[in-house]
C-alpha cells in the first residue's frame, strides 16, 4: 500500500522480544511483548541460523511448513527499513524481511498497544 514508516517510529522494535506467531489464511502475525502487533498480509522471508532462506506467501493454500516458530522468545538487535522492505533483526542471528507493495490493498500494519496503527 505504501512505504514502510521512517525508522524513528519503528525503534521501540529494538530490544522488544516475539512472544506469538500466527498463521492465518491469508496472514502471518507476530505479537511482541510490548503488546505490539505486525501483521503481514503480503511476503515475508525468514533466515534462521544458516539454513536457506524461506519465503512465504501469507496465503495458506500454496505456502508449506514454515520455521516460524523459532522465532518465539527471540528478541530484535536491529532493523534495516527500506522504502519497500523491512527486515528485523533477531538476537539468534535470524531475520525477517517484510515486504510491501505499491498497490491500492494493505501489505500489512503494525498495531500498537495504545490504539495506534500504521499501515505499510
Amino acid at each position: 500500500m505504501q512505504p514502510f514508516p521512517l525508522s524513528k517510529t519503528l525503534e521501540p522494535l529494538i530490544g522488544d522480544s516475539v512472544v506469538q506467531v500466527r498463521l492465518d489464511p491469508n496472514s502471518v502475525q507476530i505479537l511482541f511483548g510490548s503488546g505490539l502487533v505486525l501483521m503481514i498480509e503480503e511476503r515475508l522471508h525468514h533466515e534462521c541460523n544458516g539454513l536457506p532462506p524461506y519465503r512465504y506467501q501469507c496465503e495458506a493454500w500454496c505456502d508449506g511448513p514454515t520455521l516460524l516458530h523459532r522465532l518465539i522468545q527471540k528478541s530484535v538487535v536491529g532493523l534495516d527499513r527500506e522504502d519497500w522492505s523491512l527486515t528485523i533483526l533477531l538476537d539468534d542471528g535470524s531475520k525477517i524481511t517484510v515486504d510491501s507493495v505499491d498497490s491500492n490493498l494493505e501489505s500489512g500494519h503494525f498495531a500498537y498497544p495504545d490504539g495506534r496503527v500504521i499501515v505499510f
